[in-house]
């Protein structure tokens, strides 16, 4: 209901429109903003309240989950924009406090959290789109959820003491 030129007027274009709207989506710019890490534990709870934080914001955002699948299947510059854009984020993470913590086992800790971060991402839109279960649980009640943020909670407990 708005007059068409008004998107070329603030966003150049029907693509820059697009753009914005994959900017704000992106559950990393808003993290960015807001992180606090506590040294004092090495980052672990903010690591762990920050992969939960993904994994809520993934359920509940059809958009964003539409938004990582267009990232993975299209070339469209935007998106690789802000694919790169989360992942210098990311290494700023990594090398404030946990590149310094776990020293010779950094890139152990990174491949972790590589893995965590894509298994959240895929068993949100696996969810959305084949249905609620996986591995026998049931990623659409608060039980399963739960149980998947249990086991992030361990994995990153495990490799802070196994460091």
């Amino acid at each position: 209901g708005v007059n068409k030129r008004l998107i070329y007027e603030y966003f150049g274009g029907l693509d820059g429109l697009i753009d914005e709207y994959i900017k704000q989506q992106d559950y990393w710019k808003t993290l960015k903003d807001t992180h606090i890490i506590d040294e004092a534990d090495n980052g672990k709870q903010f690591i762990i309240d920050m992969l939960n934080g993904q994994f809520d914001a993934l359920r509940g955002n059809k958009a964003l989950q539409k938004m990582i699948v267009w990232e993975l299947s299209e070339g469209r510059k935007s998106l690789k924009a802000n694919a790169m854009e989360r992942e210098e984020y990311g290494n700023q993470i990594f090398s404030e406090v946990m590149d310094v913590y776990f020293g010779k086992n950094a890139e152990r800790f990174r491949a972790i959290m590589a893995l965590l971060i894509s298994g959240i991402y895929y068993l949100n839109i696996h969810t959305g789109v084949n249905g609620s279960t996986f591995c026998g649980l049931d990623l659409k009640s608060d039980n399963g959820r739960d149980e998947i943020k249990n086991a992030i909670d361990f994995v990153i407990g495990q490799a802070y003491s196994a460091k």
